[in-house]
């Protein structure tokens, strides 16, 4: 089995599709958030195998499969840029239905903070249906909760941090969400020469 750990260390500015999947497992969220989820379209128009040698000399095959466009649910949750808990649940729960139709299960592991551990067989990697499902149904509703998670967990104590050194937290015009927010602050945190896990703990 394929370990999953989704975390929101990935999340500090990268768009690098996780392993581990968000639901939350308190009531309804709706306090919105923007989304930097992009979508690139693969060149690939059919599944091409690839030969890969190894440094010991030994070889296995990877298969690149089509990218998926997002499905219209999807599409459809990101319209107003925003995710609550109800969107990410079916979104979630579409993933999981697709990697079944495509014969494999997801098992899952528990939850800390409103994010799941789960695992995928190996086959399904190899497969390719984890990647397909994942960014067919859920992979930009996904990006945005997790950074609307590490936000509302972490921007308060990136605010304290930049008081500590001295800097005023900028305080963005009404209407804009904790997610532009969260990120304004972290600029003014690299701008004064500190990292992010200097002000917010393994524990948050």
């Amino acid at each position: 089995m394929n370990r999953l750990s989704r975390t929101k260390e990935v999340l500090l500015l990268s768009t690098t599709l996780l392993a581990t999947m968000v639901i939350s497992g308190c009531s309804a969220n709706t306090t919105p958030g923007p989304t930097d989820a992009t979508h690139t379209r693969s060149t690939v128009t059919a599944p091409v195998t690839t030969t890969v040698t190894e440094p010991d000399g030994s070889t296995h095959e990877e298969i690149e499969y089509p990218e998926e466009d997002p499905s219209t649910e999807q599409v459809a949750a990101m319209a107003d840029e925003t995710v609550t808990y109800d969107e990410y649940k079916a979104a979630w729960t579409r993933f999981v239905s697709c990697v079944s139709k495509a014969g494999f299960t997801i098992v899952t592991k528990g939850e800390t903070d409103q994010i799941v551990d789960a695992e995928i067989p190996d086959e399904a990697v190899k497969d390719g249906a984890d990647s397909r499902c994942y960014t067919r149904e859920l992979a930009q509703v996904d990006e945005w909760w997790q950074l609307y998670r590490q936000a509302v967990k972490e921007a308060p104590q990136v605010a304290a941090c930049l008081q500590a050194r001295g800097v005023t937290p900028e305080e963005l015009p009404a209407g804009a969400t904790i997610n532009q927010q969260f990120d304004a602050w972290r600029a003014q945190l690299d701008a004064a020469g500190s990292e992010l896990d200097e002000c917010v703990g393994e524990d948050g």
